[in-house]
């Protein structure tokens, strides 16, 4: 058996730390379902205590990197209602972000986001309409990604675990 491949064997689902004023969630290399709840619940339970999560999806870029490069219109407010239904885990490595007129699935595992109108299963979608993303901040009215060209791509929408939402789907 390889170094590497032990190592992979061996880390964490998910680790948490701090980089500059953002909690930094970062999966593992492959996330089951139970890692993929526990990432939604940690960046819930964080975000709606006032703090802005990053989820860093980039493996081959330092976090602190990442953070550098974050949004610049961070903010931490308190989160009233927000239009939309939160997030829901789909299955191992999937969670769908739910908001008014539109839906992000995002793909954890494989580091890409799907923007559709309805919901659609992540696993009928092409390979071509993905878009890859190396990080996301999420606080308490915004979810930003930062795809793999540099650009911003952000929705008006809460992390929140609603009544009925953050149970898997699939």
């Amino acid at each position: 058996m390889s170094t590497s491949h032990t190592l992979e064997l061996n880390e964490p689902p998910v680790s948490i730390s701090m980089s500059a004023e953002s909690l930094v969630i970062s999966p593992g290399s492959q996330l089951d379902l139970d890692a993929t709840s526990a990432l939604v619940s940690a960046t819930a339970a964080a975000v709606s205590s006032g703090l802005t999560v990053m989820v860093d999806l980039d493996p081959d870029t330092p976090s602190d990197d990442l953070v550098a490069h974050g949004p610049v219109h961070v903010t931490t407010t308190t989160m009233l209602h927000r239009p939309g239904n939160g997030v829901q885990v789909l299955g191992a490595g999937y969670v769908r972000l739910d908001m008014v007129d539109a839906m992000w699935t995002i793909d954890l595992d494989r580091r890409r986001l799907f923007r559709s109108e309805k919901p659609i299963d992540p696993y009928f979608v092409a390979e071509a309409r993905w878009t890859p993303i190396r990080a996301l901040w999420v606080n308490c009215e915004t979810v930003t990604a930062l795809d793999a060209n540099g650009t911003y791509l952000c929705c008006d929408a809460a992390w929140s675990i609603e009544a009925g939402h953050g149970e898997t789907t699939a």
